[in-house]
């Protein structure tokens, strides 16, 4: 998309009102191209059709993003209830591990259904992911499908692997109280509040139900890690709170850009401005302010990247010419 318009002054009201919109515009191009690597066509399709703000897609990119595993060397601890199963230190297995500690893609351990917008009660409500440890397939992105998965819970340096447990058990007590047995050091202790202890069966249908319990180990009530559970929609109450700190964040920079655009305009009280400005596909937005005489005044290219191997992580840069002076200003910011 490319636009063209002639200002009167650093004043003019479309100059005002121009600008900032056609950055907003750009950062919703470019989250949609990010959202376009994490999920299928079909949802990449409805996504742009609906024609979301921004911010909305700032929240669809985290439900998908939290799934991803960051790709970082990681110390890999096991439990002895793993140690003791069939399928440990299998070829399969050993790769895996292998896989963790030099910090490389784990994705294709991960559900087939990763690029689809389901929910994952045990991520939600734990923080667990579960990886399915089978052969490579040279037909597919992911490994070979076997009967038992591997439970596992993951930091950014450290991964504490529990064991294989059946698919579709997500809310089996078991692989919790073996993390707190194996390493209690994970939870933290809730006080004040009454444990209550509910059956496998009984949290299914809470958690299937959106309602959030409290972790409950002999007869302790405890939280593994940050507070985690979903809203009444079924998001992820964690992603909730990144994506709105992420948005707060990408305010403050854009605000950053369109200041220092009018605050350098403005002290030069330039007049007859000629702004030609550019919106690629992928949301890379290219802004060239001209005065009367064809002389180039202000460039501004500027882009936006969420990364999936990073996803904690937004950067933006800001490419920015003045008469001759080329500055580089790349905000990066983690999101925890």
């Amino acid at each position: 998309m490319k636009e063209h318009f002639v200002c009167i002054s650093t004043m003019d009201p479309l100059l005002v009102e121009r600008i900032p919109s056609f950055f907003f515009l750009s950062l919703a191009k470019g989250l949609e191209s990010s959202l376009a690597t994490l999920v299928d066509k079909k949802t990449s399709k409805k996504i742009t059709k609906q024609n979301m703000h921004w911010r909305r897609l700032v929240e669809h990119y985290y439900q998908f993003a939290r799934r991803r595993i960051s790709m970082e060397k990681r110390e890999v601890f096991e439990s002895q209830f793993l140690k003791n199963q069939d399928l440990y230190g299998t070829p399969e297995y050993r790769l895996f591990i292998k896989k963790i500690e030099e910090g490389e893609d784990l994705t294709p351990y991960l559900s087939k259904q990763i690029k689809q917008a389901i929910q994952d009660k045990l991520l939600d409500h734990y923080g667990i992911v579960h990886f399915h440890i089978g052969k490579e397939d040279s037909q597919s992105q992911f490994v070979k499908r076997q009967g038992k998965i591997l439970f596992a819970y993951i930091l950014d340096k450290t991964a504490y692997l529990i064991g294989f447990f059946p698919h579709g058990k997500w809310s089996d007590i078991k692989p919790v109280e073996i993390l707190y047995e194996e390493w209690p050091f994970l939870f933290q202790k809730i006080q004040n509040i009454e444990p209550e202890e509910l059956t496998d069966q009984q949290r299914e249908v809470l958690w299937r139900k959106n309602y959030n319990t409290i972790l409950s180990i002999n007869g302790e009530s405890l939280m593994l890690g940050r507070p985690l559970g979903v809203s009444v929609n079924g998001a992820s109450m964690l992603e909730i709170g990144r994506s709105i700190w992420c948005s707060r964040r990408i305010e403050g920079i854009y605000a950053y850009v369109y200041e220092s655009i009018f605050s350098s305009l403005a002290l030069r009280n330039f007049n007859n401005l000629q702004i030609d400005g550019e919106l690629t596909p992928d949301g890379k937005v290219l802004l060239v302010l001209k005065n009367n005489r064809n002389q180039v005044l202000f460039v501004v290219d500027l882009w936006t990247c969420l990364d999936a191997n990073r996803p904690k992580e937004i950067s933006v840069g800001i490419w920015r010419i003045y008469n001759s002076l080329f500055v580089f200003r790349r905000f990066a910011f983690n999101i925890g």
